[in-house]
């Protein structure tokens, strides 16, 4: 990265639902990650958040948000005539309501959805070794 490098702010979501277990995404590309994306121009975080977790999954009811890490990922995001800019990642974790229903309806972004043990979704995902401990128990 470059020292005048320009950053955009995502947001992710680590959704857990009453079983615990974590939510994650099969992209076209074939990774695993959360649902998520950048906050838009004059977004409120709260609104991003909620709305990328709309847009990628289906899933609206959400209780217990709360903002977790941000880390400086290694992403390089490149658009046309602009030097690439790197991209900070916002994690906050929450809950299902466990009164709504839970069907996943996937953007076309995403190729597969699985609900796994968050131990299972941090190394799905490559998740910072400092997120939410009260969800992730420390590597060895």
């Amino acid at each position: 990265m470059q020292d005048n490098q320009t950053y955009y702010l995502g947001i992710k979501a680590i959704i857990q639902n009453a079983q615990g277990a974590v939510l994650v995404l099969k992209s076209a590309g074939g990774h695993w990650d959360l649902p998520g994306g950048r906050i838009q121009l004059g977004e409120e975080p709260l609104e991003a958040l909620l709305r990328e977790v709309k847009e990628e999954t289906g899933l609206e009811s959400l209780s217990g948000i709360r903002a977790d890490v941000m880390a400086l990922t290694t992403i390089a995001i490149r658009e046309p005539h602009h030097p690439p800019t790197g991209l900070i990642l916002w994690y906050h974790t929450c809950h299902l309501d466990a009164a709504s229903s839970h069907v996943l309806v996937l953007s076309a972004e995403h190729i597969d959805a699985a609900w796994v043990e968050p131990d299972v979704a941090k190394n799905l995902t490559g998740l910072p070794d400092t997120m939410a401990p009260h969800i992730f128990k420390e590597r060895p």
